[in-house]
This record gives C-alpha cells, sequence and structure tokens, in this order.
C-alpha cells in the first residue's frame, strides 16, 4: 500500500479509511462520500504539514514545522503513519501536543504521515531525504560518491570545474557543474559539499 484514503459524509461528518478498495463507491445517509484531499483547503502549512524525525526504530510526528494549535475550536483530531509494513493511529484532544511517537519495528520504513485538523482538513508529510555523509578523500584519486540523487562523483565535479573556461566567480561556476552533471539537482542535500569541493578546486588552481 502506497498511500492511505480517506472519505468523509458531507451530511453527518463521518470519516472513514479505507483498507481495501473493491470500486465500489462508499455511501452514507444516502449519497456518496467525498475524498478527502491532503492540503486542498487554503491554510497555513507551517501549521499543518506533518514533520516526521527518525531516530533508530522511533518515529516521531509533529504537526507543522510551527506549532499547530490544539484549542476546543481548532485542533488536530489524529495523526496516521503509513509505513511498508501497515499504519498506526493516534486520536488526539483539545490541549494534548499536537504530535505522536510510533515504535516501528525492525527494518520498517516510514512512507507518510496523515494529519486531520478539525478546520482544515487532511494534510500529509514525509520523512526528508538526506544524502549521506561522505567524508572528504585526501587525494583527487580517492573517489566517492557526492550527489546520490544523480550519482555524481567528487571526480565528476573536479573534472567539470576544470573544463570551466572562467574561474573567477564561485557561484557562476557551481551553475555551470550543475548544468553539466545535474548535481544538487534532486533533493539539494549536497549543495554545501558541490560547493566546497568548487572552491578547494579552484584554489589549487
Amino acid at each position: 500500500m502506497s498511500e492511505l484514503k480517506f472519505y468523509i459524509c458531507e451530511r453527518c461528518g463521518n470519516l472513514v479509511e479505507t483498507i481495501h478498495e473493491s470500486g465500489v463507491p462508499m455511501m452514507c445517509c444516502g449519497q456518496k462520500m467525498t475524498q478527502l484531499v491532503p492540503g486542498s483547503v487554503d491554510a497555513s502549512e507551517e501549521k499543518h504539514v506533518p514533520v516526521l524525525a527518525e531516530d533508530g526504530n522511533t518515529l516521531r510526528v509533529d504537526v507543522g514545522a510551527v506549532t499547530h494549535p490544539m484549542l476546543p475550536e481548532h485542533h488536530i483530531e489524529w495523526i496516521v503513519l503509513l509505513t511498508d509494513k501497515g499504519c498506526y493511529r493516534k486520536h488526539l484532544a483539545a490541549g494534548d501536543e499536537p504530535c505522536a511517537v510510533f515504535n516501528l519495528a525492525e527494518g520498517e520504513k516510514p512512507i507518510f504521515a496523515y494529519e486531520y485538523c478539525n478546520l482544515h482538513g487532511l494534510w500529509v508529510g514525509e520523512l526528508p531525504k538526506i544524502c549521506p555523509i561522505e567524508v572528504k578523500p585526501e587525494t583527487k584519486e580517492a573517489n566517492y560518491t557526492v550527489c546520490h540523487c544523480n550519482k555524481v562523483t567528487y571526480l565528476d565535479i573536479v573534472k567539470a570545474v576544470e573544463a570551466c573556461e572562467s574561474l573567477s566567480d564561485v557561484l557562476a561556476v557551481f551553475e555551470k557543474v550543475k548544468s553539466t552533471t545535474k548535481c544538487s539537482t534532486g533533493c539539494g542535500g549536497c549543495y554545501d559539499k558541490v560547493v566546497a569541493i568548487i572552491s578547494d578546486t579552484l584554489m589549487g588552481h
């Protein structure tokens, strides 16, 4: 299961999460239920998009980079975590902290976290994609992967720098290297490493 689907009855407010979808429309109060689309309500993303943080087998979900209100008239009702093994749910009430901590099984991988705001509906977030940290080689002959998104190595970047006609502007060289190798065009986690390699290479000229 790559995603979860939630439906709401526009008449009575019943909420349903699908476990198995047969293709038959969800019905309630004699009418079709409406599928909830994450982030479709005009509201602050900073207060609603779930923020996931992983520490070993523990996964913490905070609602919003800016803490979401937990007032009787405006609060988060529940948080659901979808993993490659199943899903977890925590129900919340006004006055609770807008977060949930889930203990995953060994090797279990989080996919998405969903939260439901009583005023602004359904929102979804995922674990940030962070490039692994690599140790800088002592020599140019020692190669390693800098940009894991596009499989760009240290030597790929050095060669792209050396192929630049003008080496006076680091940022201009960076844009040329980025265009040539496609580094730093994925998650962006390698930006600082790429700039550092370019600077070191330029200092050697």
